[in-house]
């Protein structure tokens, strides 16, 4: 194995086991955004009107 393929293997494994800081949640009633720092957990209500492309 070459140094690059295991470099590539290795943040590839470290990219997979990382838990994510940031989900999107869809629910039938909105949309919430999910951040994590540390231990804390913050939800933010998304505006899916807001956020819609004005032309």
């Amino acid at each position: 194995m070459n140094l690059a393929s295991s470099a590539n293997n290795y943040a590839l494994t470290t990219a997979l086991t990382e838990p994510p800081a940031l989900i999107l949640s869809f629910y039938s009633y909105g949309v919430l955004l999910r951040k994590q720092d540390g231990e804390v957990v913050t939800e933010y209500p998304v505006d899916v009107r807001r956020a819609k492309r004005r032309e």
